[in-house]
């Protein structure tokens, strides 16, 4: 599940935005494309993340605008030896000074522009975490409608595994057939676990926790699939794994 958000601040002479994207990882991954004079922030935002991420790929984009603030710089060293300079000369041709401020201002390199773009940190760390508390709320919105569909995919799995036990085995295939019940007891045992891990209200990292028991189930059903010879209990079998995939796709939008 790919989940979007966005957060902004405007002032009279600067605008900034900030938008969040998360997308499936196994791992968590974060990527922030701050300006080489901000990059001391980057820090700061991932461990903001990590408080509230377990895996994923969280990037965030900043674009910062802003007029720049002009600084009037005069290079007192270098006045100081054109100074010095025209005395000299005047002094060596006998020259009268007539020296004033508007004409020194007018001697090349005395006088520059500085122009220096600046954002406040804390406007960039405010809309960072505004945006952050947006992409959680949405994941959070699609996480309820993931939880409704797996409750449903786990109550379909139960019920196959109702129907199983109660196949009642011809005498001609009792022989050839295994005994499944300790691979059935498993599944619903694992199931139940399931069961409670999604339905808990609990805040806590569930998504590695659904991979394992997924793949716990998925184990005994291959298991189960190669002892039987009855083709009901087969089709139930193959029905089980296409609903216990779906469960296993929808793990890894779950933190």
């Amino acid at each position: 599940m790919t989940s979007y958000s966005w957060a902004e601040r405007r002032g009279k002479n600067f605008s900034l935005e900030v938008t969040l994207r998360s997308i499936n990882s196994k791992y968590l991954e974060i990527f922030t494309n701050l300006p080489g004079e901000k990059i001391f922030l980057e820090e700061l935002i991932k461990k903001e993340i990590k408080k509230r991420f377990n895996r994923g790929r969280i990037d965030i984009y900043f674009s910062l605008h802003c007029q720049p603030k002009q600084r009037l710089i005069i290079d007192e060293g270098l006045l100081s030896q054109y100074y010095s300079q025209i005395q000299k000369i005047a002094r060596k041709f006998k020259m009268s000074q007539e020296n004033s401020v508007k004409n020194l201002f007018l001697l090349p390199g005395l006088i520059q522009l500085e122009a220096k773009k600046y954002i406040d940190n804390r406007l960039i760390l405010s809309a960072f975490k505004e945006g952050l508390t947006k992409l959680i709320a949405f994941k959070e919105k699609e996480g309820a409608l993931i939880k409704k569909a797996m409750i449903k995919h786990l109550k379909s799995i139960k019920d196959n595994m109702r129907k199983i036990r109660m196949t009642k085995v011809p005498l001609a295939l009792e022989e050839s057939t295994k005994d499944i019940e300790e691979e059935i007891t498993l599944i619903l045992f694992y199931i139940n676990k399931l069961q409670k891990l999604v339905s808990t209200k609990k805040e806590s990292f569930k998504g590695k926790a659904i991979d394992f028991l997924t793949q716990e189930i998925l184990r005994e059903l291959n298991a189960a699939s190669s002892k039987t010879k009855i083709k009901r209990i087969s089709w139930w079998l193959v029905e089980t794994k296409s609903f216990l995939e779906r469960i296993r796709e929808q793990a890894q939008n779950i933190e």
